[in-house]
C-alpha cells in the first residue's frame, strides 16, 4: 500500500509539475493563477501584514471566503515570495490528499491476492488524482486543497474510530480546521463530534466542540468590532442561503434550500453529488450492516446532503470537490467488502467501479485542459489591469472584479461589486446601486477612472463617464472578454491617453487595446 501511496505523490509531483511550467510558458515566466480570486486574498493577506483587515488601508471588508487562509497566507508570504506562496499552501496539502486517497482506496476497494485486481488500481491511478481535481486545483491558489485534506482527516479518524482503533490526532484536528477553512465544512465536523458521542467520549467531543465554538466566536466577534457582517462579502455574494441568513432573515431559507437543491442537481457536479448520497443511504439501509458502517454512512452521508441543500458547484471544479472526497471515501468504505471479495466476477466489479471513477474524473480532466489557458486569461485580461493602475496611471480606481487589481497596489481601489466593500455589496443585494448610487461612491473617493465589464452594470453608467478604451481579451475564467476603461475625471484625458498609448506597446499579443475620443465615447 505504502508503495501505491507513494506513486501517487510522485505522479501528482511531476503532472503538477508540467501543468506550471505549461501555464509559465504562456505567461512570460511569471506565475499567474488560474483565477483572479486569489490576489483578493493575497491582497488580503498584505494588508493583514500592516495591521489592517481588507483591500485598502484604513478601509475595513471581508473579501475572503475562509476564516484562516488570509492569516496563513500573511504568514508564508511574510517569508517567501508572495505570488509563489499560494502555490505552496496548495502543493504540500494536495500531496497529503494524494498520500491519504491512495491509501484509502487501496485499503477498501484493492484485493492484493487477486492480480486482476491489483492491475486495475495501477490503471486507475491517475484518474483518482483528477477525481479530486488535485492537478489543477493548486493553480487556482484557492483554500480548497486544504479543506479537502481536513474532511479526508476527519473521515479516516471517523473510519478509524468506529472500528475500535482509537482517536486519531487527524480527527481532532479536523474538525476544528474545516469549518476554519471553508465555512461548508462545518456540516462535517459537526456530524464527527455527534460520532465521537455514540462511542462515549463524550467530554473529548465536548472539549473539540468548544475550541471550535470558540474559534468562530472569536471570528464573530472581530467581524463586529469592525463594523462588518458575520459572514464574509465574498460567501454572501455567492450563497443565497448565506447572503439570506445574514441580510434577509431566516423565513426564505426553506426556500432558498429548496432551489439550490434543484438547481444544483440539474447540474453534472450536483447530479453526481445526489447520486454519491442515494448510494451510501442505500448501503446503511441493508440490515445487515454493522454499527460502524452506519456511524460512517451517517457521517458522510450528512456532510453530502448538507452540500446538496446549501453548496454550489463549478467554478473551475472547486466548489463540490472537497464533498466528492467524502462521497468517495464512504463508498468505498461501505462498498469495500463487496469490492474485495475474490470470486470469478471480482473483474466485472472492479471494472464497474473503475468505470465511476472515470465518469467523476472527466470533468476534472478537462479543467487541468484549460488550466494553462486559464491562467493565460488571468494574465492577459486582470494582470494587465494591475499594471496600467500601478505603473502607467497610478490614481484611485473603481473596479467591479477584485483581485490583481488591489494586489501589491497601493493606489485606492473601489470594488463596485462589493466584495471589498460592504456599502457597495449591500447596494447592489438591494437593486439600489444605481447611477446616482455609482457616482456618489466614486465621488467620495475621488475616483479618477474605472476598468468595469459593461454588461455587469448595463444602463447605470453614468453619462458623464467617458468610454476612452477597451481591453480584449480571451474569456477563459474571467467573467468577460472586454473590460472598459472609463475616464470619470475629464480633466486627465490627456494624461490617461498618453499612459494609455504607451501601455499599448506593452501587453501581450493574447490582448488588444483600442482608444478612442472621450467625445465618441462619451
Amino acid at each position: 500500500m505504502r508503495l501505491y501511496q507513494l506513486a501517487a505523490v510522485i505522479m501528482l509531483s511531476v503532472l503538477t509539475t508540467v501543468l506550471v511550467l505549461t501555464c509559465l510558458a504562456r505567461t512570460d515566466g511569471l506565475l499567474v493563477y488560474s483565477l483572479d480570486d486569489p490576489y483578493i486574498h493575497l491582497s488580503l493577506a498584505e494588508t493583514i501584514l500592516q495591521g489592517g483587515y481588507g483591500v485598502n488601508q484604513g478601509e475595513y471588508a471581508s473579501p475572503s471566503s475562509s476564516i484562516i487562509y488570509p492569516f496563513l497566507l500573511a504568514g508564508a508570504i511574510a517569508i517567501g515570495p508572495n505570488n509563489w506562496m499560494p502555490l505552496v499552501l496548495n502543493i504540500l496539502p494536495m500531496m497529503a490528499v494524494a498520500w491519504i486517497f491512495a491509501g484509502i482506496y487501496w485499503r477498501h476497494a484493492v484485493n492484493p491476492a487477486a492480480q486482476s485486481s491489483v492491475m486495475v488500481a495501477i490503471f486507475v491511478l491517475p484518474f483518482l488524482l483528477y477525481a479530486l481535481n488535485m492537478v489543477a486545483l493548486p493553480l487556482t491558489g484557492m483554500e480548497h486543497p486544504l479543506h479537502i485534506l481536513a474532511s479526508l482527516w476527519i473521515m479516516v479518524g471517523v473510519i478509524a474510530l468506529a472500528n475500535g482503533q482509537g482517536i486519531s490526532w487527524m480527527l481532532i484536528s479536523g474538525i476544528v480546521l474545516a469549518p476554519l477553512i471553508r465555512f461548508e465544512g462545518l456540516a462535517l465536523s459537526l456530524a464527527a463530534l455527534v460520532a465521537l458521542v455514540v462511542y462515549r467520549h463524550i467530554r473529548l467531543a465536548l472539549v473539540t466542540g468548544v475550541v471550535l465554538g470558540l474559534c468562530l466566536t472569536a471570528y464573530v466577534v472581530f467581524m463586529t468590532r469592525l463594523g462588518l457582517p458575520i459572514l464574509p462579502s465574498s460567501v454572501m455574494s455567492k450563497s443565497a442561503i448565506a447572503e439570506t441568513a445574514v441580510d434577509g432573515g431566516f423565513s426564505g431559507i426553506l426556500t432558498t434550500f429548496k432551489d439550490t437543491l434543484w438547481v444544483g442537481v440539474a447540474r453534472r457536479a450536483g447530479a453526481v453529488v445526489l447520486i454519491a448520497f442515494a448510494l451510501i443511504v442505500l448501503a446503511i439501509s441493508e440490515p445487515s450492516r454493522t454499527r460502524a458502517d452506519t456511524v460512517i454512512g451517517m457521517v458522510g452521508g450528512f456532510a453530502v446532503f448538507a452540500h446538496l441543500l446549501a453548496g454550489d458547484y463549478g467554478w473551475f471544479g472547486r466548489y463540490e470537490i472537497y464533498v466528492v472526497g467524502i462521497a468517495m471515501v464512504s463508498l468505498l468504505y461501505l462498498y469495500g467488502p463487496w469490492l474485495r471479495e475474490k470470486t470469478n466476477r471480482l473483474w466485472l466489479r472492479i471494472v464497474g467501479t473503475s468505470a465511476l471513477i472515470l465518469a467523476v474524473a472527466v470533468p476534472y480532466l478537462r479543467v487541468q485542459n484549460d488550466t494553462a489557458r486559464a491562467s493565460e486569461n488571468i494574465f492577459a485580461q486582470q494582470y494587465q489591469m494591475h499594471r496600467f493602475s500601478t505603473e502607467f496611471f497610478p490614481y484611485p480606481v473603481a473596479i467591479n472584479d477584485l483581485g490583481y487589481v488591489s494586489y501589491q497596489n497601493e493606489i485606492y481601489v473601489l470594488d463596485l461589486w462589493g466584495l471589498g466593500s460592504e456599502e457597495a455589496r449591500q447596494k447592489n443585494r438591494r437593486g439600489e446601486f444605481r447611477t446616482e448610487e455609482i457616482v456618489g461612491q466614486t465621488e467620495n473617493k475621488t475616483i479618477a477612472y474605472a476598468m468595469i465589464y459593461t454588461e455587469v452594470f448595463d444602463e447605470a453608467i453614468p453619462a458623464e463617464w467617458c468610454r476612452i478604451a477597451t481591453l480584449t481579451t480571451p474569456a477563459v475564467t474571467a467573467a468577460y472578454a472586454d473590460v472598459d476603461f472609463y475616464l470619470i475625471e475629464r480633466e486627465r484625458e490627456s494624461e490617461i491617453r498618453l499612459a494609455l498609448e504607451a501601455f499599448r506597446q506593452t501587453i501581450p499579443d493574447v490582448a488588444s487595446l483600442g482608444i478612442q475620443s472621450c467625445q465618441d465615447g462619451a
